[in-house]
């Protein structure tokens, strides 16, 4: 899933129309309790405590995901395996926002266009 996220920067890039809103959601997610930490020395208890409850509340939702989704005996691992997948496609998004950011900033060739071969054609193998 961490690669599957670092390419879908890509995607967003060339064809951002296709981005729809819960796309952005577990890397928005990860980035402001990654700042919130980061500013932990500047905000003081303000900073760890809304990364907390930002954490508690998504756990929370996930919860109610595997309650709702899951079988009894299972809820889990299948709630473990939504918090792993979440991450590591928020992960490679945001490790993809910056390893293609100078993509960008500059325009690039559009991809060449493919050429329809009527049905009645030899092709050589």
């Amino acid at each position: 899933f961490y690669e599957y996220g670092l390419w879908k920067t890509r995607v967003l890039q060339k064809h951002p129309r296709q981005m729809s809103a819960r796309h952005y959601v577990p890397p928005v997610f990860d980035a402001a309790v990654l700042a919130g930490l980061a500013a932990a020395p500047w905000l003081g208890p303000a900073g760890p405590a809304a990364a907390l409850s930002a954490s508690g509340a998504y756990a929370a939702v996930m919860c109610g995901v595997a309650m709702r989704e899951a079988p009894a005996g299972k809820r889990a691992r299948f709630w473990l395996a939504l918090v792993i997948i979440h991450h590591a496609w928020a992960l490679g998004f945001l490790v993809g926002m910056v390893r293609f950011a100078p993509r960008w900033l500059r325009s690039e060739a559009p991809p060449p266009r493919l050429v329809a071969i009527p049905s009645n054609a030899v092709v050589a193998p």
